[in-house]
């Protein structure tokens, strides 16, 4: 009779594995993909977002080259008059554009390493590499700043040139 109750407590457990067994393997499966989806979403946005900020690094390289530029033609045409001011805002100007480009440079790279699947394995790896382009983006933010500052300060020294 104990050997009956114990064989049956066995089947019956048997049974139980075999249909809650598949159901938590189904449930686990789904929550891999929906995990893997939510990862994906997210590579894609940081990719979008690291795009966004090359192109502002491209605008950037533009707006110094153009001051640069500025203050050359400027120095070609009051070749008399270029003060020592004009060629600190010219050289500022090449300065910054080779910022901007070389900031460029390093966001092409660590998008490539944000590809790598090899690199996204190691959590820590990713994460760090999720920081580097937060700080990225601080810095592309900065240099933007700048360059702003540049064509303010390039517009007030033409304002003064026309005063004079």
């Amino acid at each position: 009779m104990n050997t009956m109750k114990a064989t049956l407590a066995l089947f019956i457990c048997a049974a139980l594995l075999m249909t809650f067994s598949p159901m938590a393997y189904a449930q686990q499966k789904g929550q891999q993909q929906a995990q893997q989806q939510h990862q994906q979403q997210l590579m894609h946005q940081h990719m979008k977002q690291m795009q966004e900020m090359m192109q502002r690094m491209n605008q950037m390289m533009e707006k110094a080259n153009k001051l640069s530029q500025t203050m050359a033609q400027y120095q070609e045409q009051k070749q008399m008059r270029f003060t020592e001011q004009h060629r600190w805002m010219m050289h500022l100007g090449e300065q910054y554009g080779d910022m901007a480009k070389n900031m460029k440079q390093s966001m092409e790279q660590l998008q490539q390493m944000l590809q790598d699947g090899d690199m996204l394995r190691d959590r820590q790896m990713e994460q760090e590499m999720h920081r580097l382009r937060e700080n990225m983006q601080e810095m592309s933010n900065y240099l933007e700043k700048a360059v702003q500052s540049m064509e303010r300060m390039t517009k007030r020294l033409e304002m003064m040139e026309t005063s004079e």
